[in-house]
């Protein structure tokens, strides 16, 4: 078992114990375990603690998951899982801003905004400043250099893998001419055509 995982059943168990030891003192062995003892700590942990939907969550799989490896067990008396049907927290959406609204930017209908405005007095951060950000971005991963236009080329080829005519895709990129289809779309062409004949399975209609 890896040591993070070793360590998040870890912490739930001693949580558990430490909440059982005041409110339970007689559920000292874990065949005394029931449902009403892992509800009430999920409620502790919400109510008394204030425990996000996320870590509660987290405590919870890994107490079922503790009490199934126990009750595989042949020399632990624990013929069912307490926690098994014991509903999981559902996580909610969390809206995060991006930009404060009182920010000098917040009106820019930018998606990619500078720390800074430009010298037309716009926040659009330019095409070198997208190039820049992914270049230290993938440097801080360990990751290849990615240029922008490497996600224009993967944009085309998924629109045309999946069933988009030269049109559908020319349209929205703002081009000109199904040239530039074809140019953005030629780094998987290969991989699209043997798809195509896959898909279609000649040799098993002849």
């Amino acid at each position: 078992m890896p040591d993070a995982s070793r360590e998040v059943y870890q912490r739930a168990i001693t949580q558990l114990g430490a909440w059982l030891a005041t409110e339970h003192p007689d559920a000292t062995a874990v065949e005394h375990l029931r449902r009403r003892h892992v509800d009430g700590w999920m409620r502790h942990l919400a109510d008394d603690l204030g425990r996000s939907e996320a870590t509660r969550r987290v405590r919870l799989i890994a107490l079922r998951k503790f009490l199934a490896y126990l009750g595989s067990e042949p020399d632990i008396p624990l013929d069912a899982n307490p926690a098994e049907h014991v509903a999981l927290p559902c996580l909610r959406d969390k809206v995060v801003p991006i930009i404060h609204e009182r920010h000098a930017a917040s009106g820019s209908p930018a998606l990619f905004l500078s720390i800074r405005s430009g010298d037309r007095g716009g926040w659009r951060i330019s095409g070198g400043g997208i190039a820049e950000m992914l270049s230290r971005r993938c440097a801080a991963v360990g990751l290849p250099p990615v240029h922008p236009h490497m996600l224009r080329h993967t944009w085309a080829n998924d629109l045309l893998s999946h069933g988009a005519n030269e049109d559908d895709v020319e349209k929205p990129a703002g081009w000109r001419s199904p040239l530039m289809v074809r140019r953005y779309g030629a780094s998987a062409a290969s991989q699209r055509a043997r798809d195509s004949a896959r898909r279609l399975a000649r040799g098993e209609r002849v």
